[in-house]
């Protein structure tokens, strides 16, 4: 491990033990252990470390579960199978029926090409879970501001945009549970005091989350021959009539 990748794992772990980070990681392991159950297959692969003990995975209904750390980027587990490159997944065509993408769009280069690489990697009908932050909110002003984000998160990507790109690689989003209504506060006293914003978060659509989870479903491409319109030749009638050498003549 390099010494650049190594302080970047040691930011992002310290960032975990903070208030907020520890503030992320258990609403999304609460909406995560809901929505993790009612997914099933053979085969589950996670791209991403993003604090292992945190993420649910043991409540998938498959029967493997592969942690894949992503290249490049400063994140690194122990617990991950291999290191691959974001850009050229090591995933046969159709071969995977969940991917987990737990912020890691958030610190690869190209987050698009992420998702077509998945895409391509996914069955007919397989799952998709992303989890991210939201940029329209004080978590994505913390993010702005100086010492405000660990370098590992380049960008926050807001649901809109991530639905306008599932829409365009032919997915229906099934579900989004929006969480962390508080603002990222590094005190402990401040952050208990203002935990009603989460309950009220749930029945007031125009309170601003700072995180979100959505669960997506591949199309299953159903392909109909096209037939050819066969069109029959017009009848002949005697009513047109085109002499050798004439113009045409209609009888009356």
């Amino acid at each position: 491990m390099t010494a650049s990748r190594s302080l970047g794992e040691l930011e992002l772990q310290q960032w975990l033990q903070s208030v907020p980070g520890r503030q992320l990681v258990a609403a999304e392991s609460v909406r995560l252990a809901h929505m993790l159950p009612q997914l099933f297959g053979h085969v589950a692969v996670q791209l991403g470390c993003w604090d292992q003990a945190g993420v649910p995975v043991e409540a998938l209904r498959t029967q493997r579960v592969f942690r894949l750390d992503v290249r490049p980027g400063p994140v690194s587990s122990e617990r991950a199978a291999a290191w691959v490159d974001p850009e050229a997944l090591p995933l046969a065509p159709d071969s995977v029926d969940v991917v987990l993408l737990l912020h890691t769009l958030e610190y690869v280069q190209d987050p698009h090409r992420l998702l077509r690489e998945v895409d391509q990697a996914l069955r007919p009908d397989g799952r998709l879970v992303i989890a991210g932050c939201n940029p329209y909110s004080l978590w994505g002003l913390r993010r702005r501001l100086p010492r405000g984000q660990p370098r590992w998160a380049q960008r926050f990507l807001s649901e809109s945009r991530l639905n306008d790109w599932l829409k365009l690689l032919a997915y229906d989003v099934l579900e989004t549970r929006r969480h962390c209504y508080r603002p990222p506060l590094a005190r402990p006293g401040a952050a208990a005091r203002l935990a009603f914003l989460e309950r009220w978060g749930e029945w007031m659509p125009l309170l601003p989350h700072g995180a979100y989870v959505l669960l997506a479903r591949k199309r299953t491409s159903m392909l109909t021959p096209i037939r050819p319109r066969w069109r029959l030749a017009p009848a002949f009638s005697p009513a047109l009539v085109r002499a050798p050498g004439a113009a045409a003549v209609r009888r009356r």
